[in-house]
């Protein structure tokens, strides 16, 4: 049998021990001194109170490609020294997670993103002085803000390589919704495929465009609340999240690339506009404030149509272009 400190069962454990553990296991014997330096990818570094245990992580761990900072409390100055030794030590790193982070602020995510240049994904969660952020990454592709006060990114932002964005701030407004997608998605993230706004409770309308985020294939909206209107046209959009969205009243959809449109449960649903050359499947169960007057469903390749717990029925003609 293998001994823990035997190279194969040593890199199995190593991904599940924080920092200080790490360090503490390194100095057991002279094989774990020579194996985990070299083969330690991802660092959890908990707890953190100055910017030299990280100094201390940059020394012993150099090929550290993922980080994750958790319920550290650091100063301002501390965590700006923090990332300066980051990015200078660790240039291959191209994931980095922070959450619960005192004191992070704005300028800390500025300069993250432009000292750590192969920087992929960046995920930011409780960190609730982040709120206007300037990002400049040319090789980012994912970014989430989870259960901050983001309201939007500053004039500035630059995010050629960004495919997903997720964001559930509490904050965040239509106004803040309609700034992202003009004045930022349109022009900073031109191959943007994933935009959620998930459980975001104070964004009543969103409104995007046929010409808007061409690339965008999936749109999540789901435990929205206050959403009171949805209009999207989109040439690419494949997958369109909505449940629980309890007070959406108008929901005006043009897609050209979806399959199946699940609107199930949307009570307070009055108006629907939908066209689709490619939609197989509608699910408006349970839709029950529906009438006919109110619906224009034209998609001439629909063939499930399911109505359970409506006051519709195929037989309403027009209203469902070739359903069956």
């Amino acid at each position: 049998m293998a001994s823990l400190d035997a190279p194969i069962p040593l890199l199995l454990i190593s991904a599940f021990l924080t920092l200080q553990e790490l360090c503490q296991v390194r100095a057991v014997s002279r094989s774990c001194f020579t194996v985990l330096p070299n083969h330690t990818h991802t660092l959890v570094g908990t707890n953190l109170r100055d910017h030299k245990s990280v100094v201390l992580a940059t020394n012993y761990f150099p090929r550290v490609t993922t980080l994750v900072l958790q319920d550290c409390k650091l100063s301002d100055g501390e965590l700006t020294l923090a990332i300066e030794c980051i990015g200078s030590q660790w240039s291959q790193l191209q994931a980095v997670k922070l959450s619960r982070v005192q004191n992070l602020k704005d300028h800390h995510v500025r300069q993250l993103a432009e000292t750590c240049s192969a920087l992929e994904m960046l995920t930011v969660s409780q960190c609730y002085q982040v709120q206007k952020p300037l990002v400049v990454a040319l090789k980012l592709r994912y970014i989430e803000f989870h259960g901050c006060f983001f309201s939007r990114f500053a004039m500035g932002t630059r995010l050629p390589a960004l495919q997903e964005l997720r964001m559930l701030s509490r904050v965040l407004t239509t106004l803040n919704v309609h700034k992202l997608i003009k004045e930022i998605l349109v022009k900073e993230a031109p191959l943007l495929e994933t935009l959620c706004l998930a459980n975001c409770g104070e964004i009543e309308q969103v409104l995007i465009d046929p010409m808007e985020l061409p690339k965008l294939r999936t749109l999540d909206l789901s435990n929205c609340h206050a959403l009171t209107r949805v209009h999207v046209s989109s040439p690419s959009l494949t997958t369109l999240h909505l449940s629980f969205c309890l007070h959406l009243e108008h929901l005006i959809l043009d897609l050209q690339s979806v399959r199946i449109v699940d609107l199930s449960f949307l009570q307070s649903l009055t108006h629907l506009y939908l066209r689709s050359d490619s939609l197989k499947a509608l699910n408006l169960t349970g839709c029950n404030q529906l009438e006919r007057a109110n619906l224009q469903v034209m998609c001439p390749a629909l063939k499930i149509v399911l109505l359970q717990g409506t006051n519709l029925s195929l037989g309403d003609g027009s209203n469902f272009s070739n359903g069956a």
